[in-house]
C-alpha cells in the first residue's frame, strides 16, 4: 500500500479498486488452517498395466511410434 499514492491514482484508476480491496482484505479475518490429510497412493493401477505388458513394452513402444509419431502433414 505504500507505493500506492495520489500520483499513481491519478494515473491509474484502477487503484482505487486495488486499495480498497487491499483495506478489505487487512480487515478479514482469515479461518485457522487445519491440519492437512497426508494420503498414500496405492500403486494398483501401475501394478496392473506391468503386469499385463510384462516383456511386451518394446512392442507396444514400436506400435506407438508407428502411430502417433510417424504422421504425414495432413494427418497433423
Amino acid at each position: 500500500r505504500s507505493k500506492l499514492n495520489d500520483v499513481s491514482f491519478d494515473q491509474i484508476p484502477i487503484f482505487n479498486e486495488l486499495l480498497r480491496f487491499l483495506e478489505y482484505l487487512s480487515m478479514f479475518e482469515a479461518p485457522i488452517p487445519k491440519p492437512g490429510i497426508i494420503i498414500e497412493q496405492v500403486p494398483d493401477i501401475w501394478e496392473s498395466l506391468r503386469n499385463k505388458y510384462e516383456g511386451k513394452w518394446n512392442k507396444l513402444a514400436q506400435r506407438q511410434l508407428e502411430d502417433y509419431f510417424s504422421l504425414s502433414e495432413a494427418e497433423l
